[in-house]
Order: structure tokens, then sequence, then C-alpha cells
């Protein structure tokens, strides 16, 4: 999948995300990347956290999701606790992504 960079350095999605601005991307082909979006915001992420519950969230959003709900945006099973821990292998495959597509852009190549 290959991502772009818009205008001021700031990335989105087709859908506009809902938060402060943050590094967003769009992805022209989901393809592997797909795991890199928020599923609330469908933006990529740039804080990853889990749930108690196994799933990934941008942090901002997940935390917006819990101030009124109980339960899994996704699943809407009720949650055990409103814990979040920072997913740092998917915040650090995601970093990987963004600079390798950086440095293809600039014309090189691996």
């Amino acid at each position: 999948a290959a991502w772009s960079e818009i205008e001021g350095g700031r990335f989105v999605t087709p859908l506009e995300p809902r938060g402060p601005p943050g590094p967003w991307m769009v992805m022209e082909d989901e393809g592997d990347d797909a795991g890199f979006l928020c599923p609330i915001s469908l933006a990529v992420m740039s804080d990853p956290v889990l749930t108690c519950d196994g799933w990934t969230f941008e942090r901002v959003e997940i935390e917006r999701w819990l101030v009124k709900h109980d339960t899994s945006p996704l699943t809407n099973m009720s949650l055990e606790n409103k814990n979040l821990v920072p997913n740092r292998a998917l915040k650090e495959a995601i970093a990987a992504k963004i600079e390798r597509s950086r440095f293809h852009e600039k014309g090189r190549s691996w």
C-alpha cells in the first residue's frame, strides 16, 4: 500500500479523523496496512493502545468512547475494566512503515 502525505505534513484517511491533529495517513490501497487504522476514526494510529479485550485503538479515540460507555466499540460486549496498555509493537511497525514510505518517496530504494 502506498501512503501519501498531504498539505502541511499532515496525513489523513479518506474520512477526516475526529480528534486533535496528528500524524494521520491516507492509504491508497489498504492491503496489509489496514491493521494500522483505528477502528473508530479510520485514521492511522499514532498512539495505539490495547483494551482489556485485546482490541487496539488510537488512545484519544478510545478514551473519548470510554467516557460514556463500558463496552467495546467493536463488539458491544462489556469490558471488565477501562485500563489501556500501549501497543508498542504496533507503534513501532507504523513508524517503520512511515519511514520506509518517506525513503521510497525520495526516489531511493532498499
